[in-house]
């Protein structure tokens, strides 16, 4: 097993000579008719425009020069192309494709669907389909997108994915493809829906002026108009046939002695009806060229796409012989002594042997199809012993420079499956950890199916594809049949440590908790200290396992250690949830500043390279937003909200959409928009209701609801949810997944006018709180125990729990806890003022309160009192905190012991509401006491 540590020196990267237009010649026959009928495609608003014709006749050659047209004619359209693959007949790598296509056009296109491919839980492809229209609806370029060698692909589910992109395709967007053979496509209801351009064979025809362009402009040739009508007959104007007829002529010719009896003679030999003529054609035209030059173009055939290091890798010591002859061969036209693959691919591009440029820098090229399957045929049929040999050492070079999905084409190819299953494996993890399960599921996929039995790993690596992709069912019956052979005992404890930690985030979500956390800590026990990857994974898996234990302490220790390992292992898919759980942790501590500093880094984590803040940073959005409302800056709230809302629906997480939702609700009501308010709780309450979510989601939701029923006074709904069986059981303990639903309770309790059951209810979840640090949920408590306490007529405990509230929240600038709470928490604030109790803090809350609100002014105020005096030694305490002291010096100075230091520490903390050094002494000079 190779570690993520060694597997980080990989790449995994596509190949993106599969985007590039082929730049036409400079030299090209001209042909007018041809690009007008493409012209017109666009013109009309065809959706599809259909180039289908055998091979030979130059249909990708004729679309790439229209497109060399259209971009001076339309220079605002953006134009993409995808040369496609046998390989990309798995649905999900044709996606990658595509969209890598388009953003080579217009760089935002399908940026949400590509974070979508990249997710750990990969959506529907019904869903992606969806989500990459949208995306190019939304899109105001023009697009035109080109799927070259479409007659490759043969997947159903591309074919009715294709199908129903051409329907719904937005009107600025334009489909283009090249095929050998009409697809399997609904191409007659297009056609009567004057949807479709067709060109095909009859129409791709040289003509004999085209022909006769061709061979003068083109290659070169002067014939006699009788033998070119002959030429143009027996070719029937196949652009291929005419220019392997035109090579194998010029060799021909300079064995004759009269050239044009020899083009007379040449023409007669042969027919375009007779099945030998590729070969006869081709064997003219190879074996008049240096056999140095015959062996390249054989060898390298089997490569789609070559560059100079790649064809000198190919050849191996053979190119130094090549080099060699070819310097001798090819004259003094070309560089004698200085041949090297560059120069020779230069050279036959020039000398028209069907090689064509890819990229402006001349370092990609391709042959022509037609051409290349000519040659691999001569080959397998000349060199069969070298063809796998071939493939192995084109594999060798893909691996080394990081293009893993080729070099496993070619390992298949030469029948090297151990070198498939290893390079597999090798970049496995690696997958994992970017998050990359499709590719990850096309390279298993790829491999014989036999493969999994007899390799572990590949066993494990199909279970992980399985569980992060959300096949539950699936991933049940592979486990069953999955049985790891014996390995030595390092192995098999890694092995079985993939399994545990594979199987222990199955069981969270059963949700069957203590078989989660036996597996979770058996995974770490079994996995080695450098499987940084998987490790992470596990103890990310441990934090949600102690937080529905309540053990909300271990949480944040397992959450901040999966935080640091998938930081180190360069997994964000781990890294940004992890630091969002953390930035949550932190608001219900009370440290709402702290909490925005983690979002902003994890936001910086989910947006790396300058990506936009994508379907990681969902969630970490939508904690952004409940921060911001908490400093009441709602238009910010609002706009995060939405803009978690947007990621949530494509990515198709139902718990953070729901989220979101909640906080689009709270914000719509804060700005009085109770349409849009109704519409998100709505929205979020139907999901519930229809979808299985975790606890704390449909919680959540129900304390929405049951705020939402009591401002329009809908008391019976409320009570009728309170007496739900099972809601709420005298004997169940408050946690971290339940505690949402207590506070609503309390409310209601409220509501009906029984303070004393609300505080009875809120007693439990102040202990709660206290026991747990929570101060963020603790200032919410406290303010409805000041409620309750005044609708008791007890004004002195009302005013004393306000005051807590007060001297907890002031620091972090709470607003809307307060404000939210409406007129009676108003008059109680302005009770507080009224006896100076944190009474700058208080005036700042009234003055966020709607219309009716005190505007007291307290420039003159003198110094707040605190409800319970601080003992002379705790204001000694106090005083030396002030210079910085630690708990250690304060009780050096002091001649007391560290133990007494913490709880004097403690006590002033009660006393002045708060709980930390600096909350402190911020409260301290507030109130006079330094």
């Amino acid at each position: 097993m190779l570690n993520a540590v060694n597997a980080a020196n990989a790449v995994v990267q596509p190949l993106l000579t599969k985007l590039y237009i082929p730049t036409p010649r400079r030299k090209l026959v001209e042909r007018d008719g041809l690009l007008h009928a493409l012209d017109e495609g666009l013109n009309q608003n065809c959706r599809l425009t259909l180039v289908s014709a055998p091979p030979g006749y130059g249909k990708t050659t004729l679309v790439a020069a229209w497109l060399e047209s259209l971009r001076q004619s339309d220079p605002g359209r953006k134009l993409a192309w995808l040369t496609l693959s046998e390989a990309d007949n798995e649905p999900l790598q044709f996606l990658g494709y595509v969209i890598a296509a388009l953003q080579q056009a217009s760089p935002e296109v399908g940026q949400v669907t590509q974070e979508l491919l990249g997710a750990p839980q990969i959506p529907a492809w019904q869903s992606l389909q969806s989500s990459l229209l949208n995306e190019m609806a939304r899109c105001e370029d023009r697009l035109l997108l080109v799927l070259d060698d479409y007659h490759l692909i043969q997947n159903t589910s591309i074919q009715e994915a294709l199908s129903f992109w051409v329907d719904n395709l937005p009107p600025q967007c334009h489909l283009v493809m090249t095929t050998r053979a009409d697809p399997p496509l609904p191409l007659a209801r297009w056609r009567a829906r004057g949807q479709l351009n067709e060109l095909r064979q009859a129409g791709l025809r040289f003509t004999t002026e085209e022909t006769t362009a061709f061979m003068r402009e083109v290659m070169h040739l002067e014939m006699a108009q009788p033998d070119l009508l002959a030429l143009q007959a027996r070719t029937e104007g196949w652009a291929a046939g005419l220019q392997l007829a035109a090579l194998a002529f010029t060799s021909a010719s300079k064995r004759s002695q009269s050239e044009k009896t020899g083009a007379s003679q040449f023409i007669q030999s042969f027919s375009a009806g007779d099945r030998y003529i590729l070969d006869y054609l081709i064997g003219e035209v190879l074996e008049q060229q240096p056999a140095a030059l015959q062996g390249f173009l054989l060898r390298t055939s089997i490569l789609e796409r070559l560059n100079s290091a790649l064809c000198a890798a190919l050849l191996g010591q053979a190119w130094e012989s090549m080099r060699s002859e070819l310097a001798s061969s090819l004259g003094p036209g070309g560089p004698a002594t200085t041949w090297d693959a560059q120069a020779l691919l230069e050279h036959l591009e020039s000398a028209n042997l069907f090689l064509t440029h890819l990229d402006d820098r001349r370092e990609w090229f391709c042959y022509h199809k037609l051409f290349r399957d000519l040659l691999l045929h001569r080959l397998q049929r000349q060199h069969r012993d070298e063809v796998a040999g071939l493939h192995c050492r084109a594999a060798d070079w893909y691996a080394h420079n990081g293009y893993v999905t080729d070099a496993l084409a070619h390992w298949l190819q030469a029948g090297e499956i151990p070198a498939a299953v290893e390079l597999v494996e090798h970049n496995a993890v690696l997958a994992l950890a970017h998050g990359d399960t499709y590719t990850l599921r096309s390279w298993l996929d790829a491999l014989p199916a036999d493969q999994v039995g007899q390799h572990p790993w590949l066993g494990i690596y199909r279970a992980w594809v399985l569980l992060l992709s959300g096949q539950v069912s699936a991933l049940e019956a592979h486990l069953a049949d999955f049985t790891a052979p014996e390995q030595v005992a390092l192995e098999d404890q890694n092995i079985q440590g993939h399994l545990a930690a594979i199987r222990a985030y199955a069981a969270l979500f059963q949700p069957d908790v203590p078989a989660a956390s036996a597996l979770a800590h058996q995974a770490l026990a079994q996995l080695p200290p450098d499987e940084a990857v998987v490790r992470a994974f596990v103890t990310f898996t441990l934090g949600g396992i102690h937080l529905m234990q309540d053990d909300l302490d271990g949480a944040v220790q397992a959450f901040q250690q999966a935080a640091r390992h998938a930081q180190a292992a360069g997994n964000v898919h781990i890294a940004v949830p992890a630091l969002r759980v953390l930035a949550q942790f932190s608001a219900d501590q009370g440290l709402l500043h702290q909490a925005h500093q983690i979002c902003l880094e994890a936001l910086h984590l989910a947006t790396q390279g300058g990506k936009r803040p994508g379907l990681l940073g969902a969630d970490v959005l939508g904690r952004l937003s409940a921060i911001l409302y908490e400093w009441n800056d709602l238009q910010a709230s609002l706009e995060y909200a939405q803009r978690a809302v947007t990621l949530g629906e494509q990515w198709g997480n139902l718990d953070s959409q729901v989220g979101s939702y909640a906080r689009l609700w709270r914000v719509h009501l804060a700005l009085g928009d109770e349409t849009g308010a109704r519409q998100a709780l709505n929205q979020a309450a139907r999901m519930v209701t229809e979808h299985r979510l975790t606890p704390g989601t449909a919680d959540n939701i129900a304390y929405c609801q049951v705020y939402a029923w009591l401002r329009q006074g809908d008391l019976q709904q409320v009570e009728r949810w309170a007496r739900a069986p099972g809601r709420f059981d005298p004997g169940q303990p408050i946690s971290y997944v339940n505690e949402a639903g207590y506070r609503a309770l309390a409310r209601l309790r409220l509501a009906q006018g029984a303070p004393d059951q609300a505080l009875q209810v809120l007693e439990r979840l102040d202990r709660w709180t206290q026991a747990h640090n929570l101060a963020g949920k603790a200032i919410e408590i406290l303010l409805l125990r000041a409620l309750a306490l005044q609708a008791q007529g007890q004004a002195g405990p009302a005013l004393k729990a306000l005051g807590q509230a007060l001297y907890q929240a002031e620091a972090e600038g709470y607003r809307r806890s307060f404000t939210d709470e409406g007129p009676e928490l108003a008059r109680l604030l302005e009770q507080a003022l009224a006896q100076q109790i944190a009474p700058r803090y208080a005036q700042a809350l009234l003055s966020a309160f709607p219309e009716g609100a005190l505007q007291a002014d307290v420039s003159a105020a003198p110094p707040a009192a605190i409800l319970d005096p601080l003992s002379q030694r705790e204001l000694e305490v106090l005083a030396l905190i002030e210079q910085g002291l630690s708990n250690q010096q304060i009780a050096e100075r002091l001649v007391i012991s560290l133990g007494t230091v913490k709880a004097h520490t403690a006590s002033i903390y009660r006393k002045l509401g708060v709980n930390s050094r600096t909350q402190a002494l911020v409260q301290a000079r507030e109130s006079g006491l330094l």
